[in-house]
């Protein structure tokens, strides 16, 4: 994420035309920086495109995440170029008549360095991760989130945990997983982090803070390190759990 704070770049490109929503009073870039306003520098230079038609997708990612697919297919598409990055903005009307989205990061076809299970890698050549959302409800698993799938936290494994290691020492047991065999898919602003196991797909959820009632305790470890997600053991069934979130907010 571009840090900082609320700046005259932000009022500026909120004057950036394009097609308009709900009502015609601001484009999908205009509500992103009314909402995110710390997002930009205040001396970006971002270039904003007009909206274009929707992702693709090959068919076999298609097949192994329809929910995600199709969340993806439904939204407005905006390309946007800050600092000479691309991303896409994707954006929909949801349930309460405002406009919600994601911006991501353009496809990535360049990963080859990155050790990641093939349909996340296959993923990332159509859709790039998201970085940042706006106007997002307060009950998904992205909320409070930095990055959700992308190339650059995928290339993070788990040997943070050994910064906890006391967590399990201190209950008598190892660490009952390889660090390095997974990856990070999310992670909270908090640092809380969400793992896929490199060749599995296994889904593990690393939490040292939370309120959640959908994780239970990975067999034989202590509260607040390694849990299970209900209902989400593994990379298709996680990212299908939260694609069917954000169906479930949009019109």
């Amino acid at each position: 994420m571009l840090i900082t704070s609320e700046s005259t770049a932000t009022r500026k490109l909120a004057r950036v035309s394009g097609v308009m929503h709900k009502g015609g009073n601001m484009t999908d870039w205009q509500e992103f920086c009314e909402a995110i306003p710390w997002f930009l520098n205040h001396d970006a230079k971002v270039k904003v495109s007009e909206e274009s038609s929707q992702l693709t997708f090959s068919i076999n990612i298609e097949n192994q995440l329809p929910l995600l697919t199709q969340l993806l297919k439904r939204a407005t598409v905006t390309g946007i170029t800050i600092e000479n990055v691309n991303y896409n903005l994707l954006a929909w009307d949801s349930l309460d008549s405002h406009r919600l989205g994601w911006l991501s990061l353009a496809p990535n076809a360049e990963t080859a360095d990155i050790e990641i299970i093939p349909l996340h890698k296959e993923l990332l050549a159509s859709f790039g991760g998201v970085i940042e959302r706006f106007n997002e409800s307060d009950d998904t698993w992205l909320l409070n989130t930095n990055e959700f799938l992308t190339a650059k936290k995928a290339s993070n494994d788990a040997t943070f945990i050994e910064d906890y290691l006391w967590a399990f020492e201190d209950e008598g047991i190892e660490i009952p997983i390889v660090l390095e065999n997974f990856y990070c898919v999310l992670r909270e602003a908090n640092g809380n982090t969400t793992l896929c196991h490199k060749k599995t797909g296994q889904i593990l959820f690393f939490a040292t803070d939370h309120s959640f009632d959908h994780i239970t305790p990975v067999q034989g470890c202590p509260e607040y390190t390694l849990y299970d997600i209900a209902g989400s053991e593994n990379f298709i069934t996680w990212v299908e759990s939260i694609a069917q979130q954000w169906l479930n907010k949009i019109a």
